[in-house]
């Protein structure tokens, strides 16, 4: 395992090649650190805690995410389900050395920072078209993968959705169901986009090569009841 010193000198070297690679530079960021006495022991965090962020501005009008009418598309953009993360939220809460090693192993993340560049495009590309944009509602994938982004997704419309897990991408074939549905791959988004707007949301994808178009034809479009 790394050491803190090692954390503290490495880590900002990692996250600085990182948003450059993706095109935005980091340009603000912090360690935190903990400890305090309890019944006479003295805890803290094992390792220091990086965090590294950036500044950006977003229009009035795409400060709050609209309702999604039935009959919408639900759409999983960026890179396909992958076999990793799947204890990720879990294990990053255990103390250290109380997990078991299958789920070390499954919590390990990968980043692409190609991709996450794509599916950036396609986004921008859709809030630049102002009150045209196609794009009712947008979330990101983090814990627990789709199994919590899709259900927040249209949570907030008072309503539920259809879920095909055959429809979602992957880059293993031999993915369960389980796995499919609660892997924590990087660089995805899930967002809800009116039927009509799916050969415009399609062009914008396929012009950034940015997987997850939401073709039926490449089985990654999921329909909103």
């Amino acid at each position: 395992m790394a050491t803190a010193k090692q954390i503290m000198l490495d880590g900002p070297i990692g996250a600085s090649a990182f948003n450059n690679e993706f095109g935005r530079p980091a340009i603000c960021g912090y360690f935190r650190t903990f400890e305090m006495d309890v019944n006479g022991r003295r805890r803290g965090y094992h390792k220091p805690i990086m965090l590294a962020g950036g500044i950006g501005n977003i229009q009035s009008q795409h400060i709050d995410k609209n309702p999604i009418p039935p009959g919408s598309l639900l759409i999983v953009l960026g890179g396909p389900a992958m076999l990793i993360g799947l204890g990720g939220g879990a294990a990053s809460s255990m103390a250290a050395g109380q997990s078991h090693e299958a789920l070390d192993f499954a919590s390990v993340q990968r980043g692409n920072p190609e991709m996450q560049r794509r599916c950036q495009e396609v986004i921008d590309a859709c809030w630049r078209m102002g009150a045209d944009n196609p794009i009712y509602s947008v979330h990101d994938v983090g814990a627990g993968g789709l199994s919590n982004a899709l259900p927040e997704l249209v949570e907030g419309s008072d309503r539920g959705g259809r879920f095909h897990i055959g429809a979602i991408p992957a880059a293993d074939p031999s993915l369960s169901k389980l796995e499919m549905w609660c892997n924590e791959s990087q660089e995805r988004y899930v967002l809800a986009i009116a039927k009509d707007n799916l050969p415009l949301f399609q062009a914008l994808c396929e012009r950034e090569r940015c997987c997850g178009s939401g073709r039926r034809d490449s089985r990654t479009a999921l329909v909103f009841v």
